[in-house]
């Protein structure tokens, strides 16, 4: 595979309380995940990006996962996963 592959994630904060981001961290080096900010109050809007840097990868169905730490009342562990059939 050539080049990079972007992925969007939208969502919402639908509890009454502000969400902390922890962590955000890829399965692999090839995954770049990005938050615009780190605090989120109720009723934002925002979007986990994911770049996968397809380059270096044999073609063939391939398994990405973003996992995110996050606090609000507690902490809770999201996970967001990709999956792609490579080809070059």
């Amino acid at each position: 595979a050539v080049g990079e592959i972007a992925q969007s994630f939208p969502f919402e904060v639908a509890g009454n309380q502000p969400v902390d981001i922890l962590e955000i961290r890829g399965s692999c080096g090839c995954l770049t995940p990005y938050l615009s900010k780190r605090r989120y109050l109720p009723g934002e809007k925002d979007i986990v990006r994911l770049k996968i840097h397809a380059t270096s990868q044999q073609e063939g169905k391939r398994h990405y996962q973003v996992t995110l730490v996050t606090r609000a009342d507690r902490v809770k562990t999201i996970v967001l996963s990709v999956d792609l059939d490579l080809y070059k």
